[in-house]
């Protein structure tokens, strides 16, 4: 209708102005932004021009990526680890090459600072434990690959997740310590490919080293011995194995 038309060129105006969508809430700006890409792209062809849609939100996305706009979005983050979350968001949602590579440079900054290695490394009487700290990492680097940032900008930024999780299992011989663990030995094995293969580790210095253990333990003749014994088990870890690029 003439209306709905109205209304959408309307919205495509404000995306493409100068104002902030929602002033005072830079994190809920983010979460309308989502909802119009999700309108808008739905009507185009119909209404507006799907190249009308896409540069309306390349031009908001140039304003996501300011300096006075990021710095309100994370300001009230708790932590670094909350920023660099905060900021993976951001990656996500803005549009366009130039945004996409401002805004990793912004996510890349928090996750390359001294202040986010240490934190992730930090070990405090009921903190999280090194596993949870890799897995939140694995976690990261996930939204990082859904972002699309292209390269180089990915491959360091994953590099520095990796980088990060590398000291943080480091620190803790994770890895070794699992594969001396008093459990069943294909319990060891699974918790070791899950780690290698980038589901609760980081890809990086991290999962080579879990990937080096669960090699050891696959040349175990007991290790062997259970897998050929227990059909189950190995439906489940097998394509672990392939993806960690180990022979099942």
């Amino acid at each position: 209708s003439l209306l709905t038309a109205s209304l959408t060129r309307m919205v495509v105006r404000e995306l493409t102005g100068q104002r902030r969508l929602r002033p005072s809430d830079p994190v809920g700006e983010i979460d309308i932004l989502r909802v119009l890409a999700m309108g808008l792209t739905a009507s185009a062809g119909r209404l507006l021009s799907l190249e009308e849609v896409q540069n309306a939100f390349i031009e908001r996305s140039r304003r996501l990526v300011a300096a006075d706009f990021v710095a309100a979005y994370v300001k009230d983050c708790p932590t670094a680890l909350a920023e660099a979350e905060q900021l993976a968001r951001l990656c996500e949602n803005v549009t366009g090459g130039a945004s996409k590579r401002a805004a990793a440079r912004w996510l890349l900054a928090c996750i390359a600072a001294l202040r986010f290695e240490t934190e992730m490394r930090q070990s405090t009487p009921g903190g999280p434990t090194a596993a949870q700290r890799l897995a939140t990492l694995a976690r990261l680097q996930r939204s990082v690959r859904i972002s699309h940032l292209g390269e180089p900008e990915e491959t360091q930024i994953l590099g520095a997740i990796g980088a990060v999780g590398g000291v943080v299992e480091a620190d803790a011989s994770l890895s070794a310590q699992i594969s001396r663990a008093k459990v069943a030995p294909l319990h060891r094995l699974g918790v070791l490919l899950r780690l290698a293969v980038g589901e609760t580790a980081p890809i990086g210095p991290a999962a080579d080293r879990a990937r080096a253990e669960a090699l050891r333990l696959l040349r175990a003749p007991e290790v062997r011995t259970a897998l050929a014994d227990a059909p189950g088990e190995m439906a489940v870890l097998k394509p672990l194995m392939q993806t960690a690029g180990l022979a099942a």
